[in-house]
């Protein structure tokens, strides 16, 4: 687990550089012949949870699927039971679920998982009830590569300025961004 932590935390590092980084080539396109490309990364907490109490069950059933649906195996669970101080760990199986028996009090769980990091959940349950949970953990890092083809050797502030119109724009970029008369810009698929 320290090791995909690891990895995870070089990758977001290379991605968190790169994304103030950008590249400059000059091509043979006669009406475009500066290309710069650019990467901009989103950070954005697009987590949701159903919870549902439940009455009389043996245990709580628990299963994680990352934003597209996709089933996220091995994800860490971390409970933290404020009412007796108890904690514990479990982690989903290949089908992205656990099962889980909880005692009454409040509760934090902190799911940790490599490509959507991590997302905390309270809740409480009294005697008798259990939970089931169906999260769609959604904090991953999601980037976007950017081409911008110009007519003329664009300097650096000029570059930087339309990295930060495309972060503020991101729908409207081509039109809220481009200057037709100098340059245009493209996202990559």
């Amino acid at each position: 687990m320290k090791w995909i932590t690891f990895i995870g935390m070089l990758l977001f590092c290379a991605s968190s550089w790169a994304q103030g980084e950008y590249h400059e080539r000059i091509v043979q396109d006669i009406d475009y012949p500066f290309q710069y490309s650019f990467r901009l990364l989103h950070v954005e907490d697009t987590t949701t949870s159903d919870l549902t109490i439940v009455e009389g069950e043996e245990g709580s059933s628990i299963f994680t699927r990352g934003n597209a649906g996709d089933t996220l195996v091995m994800v860490l669970l971390e409970f933290q039971n404020s009412t007796t101080g108890e904690t514990f760990k479990a982690m989903t199986n290949f089908d992205g679920g656990a099962q889980i028996v909880l005692s009454p009090g409040k509760y934090s769980l902190v799911m940790s998982a490599y490509g959507p990091d991590t997302s905390t959940l309270e809740f409480e349950i009294k005697k008798s009830q259990q939970i089931d949970l169906e999260v769609h953990l959604g904090l991953g890092p999601d980037s976007e590569m950017y081409d911008i083809q110009s007519k003329v050797k664009l300097q650096e502030e000029e570059v930087h300025q339309i990295m930060e119109c495309v972060r503020l724009n991101p729908r409207g970029y081509h039109e809220a961004c481009s200057d037709p008369e100098r340059y245009v810009i493209f996202r990559q698929i």
